[in-house]
C-alpha cells in the first residue's frame, strides 16, 4: 500500500518541529545560562558599587576635614599678618616719632652751639 501524501506530509512536518522544538528547548537553555552569568554579573557590580560608594564617602570626609584645617590654617596666619602689620604700624610710628625728637633735638644741639659759639666770642673780646 502506498502512503497517504497528506499524512506522509504530516509526519515530516511533525517530525520538522520536534527538531525546531528540541532546537529551541537547547536555546532556551542558553539563554538561561546566559541570564544566569547576566544576573550573577550585576549582583557583582552591585556591590561593587556600594562598596566604592562607600570608600568614596570615606574619601571625601576626608578631604573635607582636610579643607577645613586647611582653612583654619589660613585663618589663623591671617590673623597673625594682620598682628605683624600693626605691629610695623606701630613700629612705624614710633620710629617717625622717635626721628621728629631726634630732628628736634639736632636743632637744639645747633642752636646751643651756635650760643656757645657766639659766647665763645664775647668772652674773648
Amino acid at each position: 500500500m502506498s502512503e497517504d501524501p497528506i499524512l506522509a506530509a504530516l509526519a515530516r512536518m511533525d517530525e520538522r518541529l520536534s527538531r525546531m522544538d528540541e532546537r529551541m528547548d537547547a536555546r532556551l537553555s542558553a539563554m538561561g545560562a546566559r541570564i544566569g552569568r547576566i544576573d550573577a554579573t550585576l549582583e557583582a557590580l552591585d556591590r561593587n558599587v556600594d562598596k566604592l560608594r562607600g570608600e568614596t564617602g570615606g574619601w571625601m570626609e576626608r578631604i573635607e576635614n582636610r579643607l577645613t584645617a586647611i582653612r583654619e590654617d589660613i585663618v589663623v596666619n591671617l590673623g597673625a599678618t594682620h598682628a605683624v602689620r600693626r605691629i610695623g604700624g606701630n613700629t612705624r610710628d614710633e620710629l617717625r616719632d622717635l626721628g621728629d625728637t631726634v630732628a628736634a633735638l639736632h636743632q637744639k644741639l645747633v642752636r646751643l652751639q651756635t650760643q656757645v659759639d657766639d659766647m665763645g666770642g664775647k668772652a674773648a673780646t
